[in-house]
């Protein structure tokens, strides 16, 4: 079931405390990659010693941009998160923006915001 699929990984050090990229998860599609932002932020190798690394699944991204957590997905995570998504009928993009992937200083990353919920009717 598409609900299982992992679409990347993400770093956490401590209850809900999770490495982010501005105000929004980071989610890479690889360790490596998320290691390596780690070490770059805070320009240390031992940085990625206080952090676990966990699998996300297109469930957990589902749940948690219902519930108004954001999420940056590089290439490699975003690709998988929106083959999964339009299988579920979601509307997005694919593949990765191109225009994401030109002029940008470190890693290209997209950006999904929860939907805003709607006003409540006046009477």
């Amino acid at each position: 079931m598409s609900e299982h699929k992992i679409i990347g990984f993400a770093a956490n050090c401590g209850k809900n405390r999770f490495f982010s990229h501005g105000r929004a998860l980071l989610v890479t599609g690889d360790v490596d990659t998320l290691k390596a932002c780690i070490i770059s932020r805070f320009r240390s190798n031992r940085a990625t010693e206080r952090y676990d690394f966990r699998k996300i699944r297109y469930r957990d991204i589902k749940k948690a941009l219902d519930s108004g957590t954001s999420f940056s997905l590089d290439e490699i995570a975003y690709n998988r998160f929106a083959a999964t998504a339009l299988e579920d009928g979601r509307k997005v993009t694919y593949p990765f923006p191109e225009r994401l992937k030109k002029n940008v200083a470190g890693l290209p990353v997209i950006t999904m915001h929860p939907k805003p919920q709607p006003a409540p009717k006046v009477l």
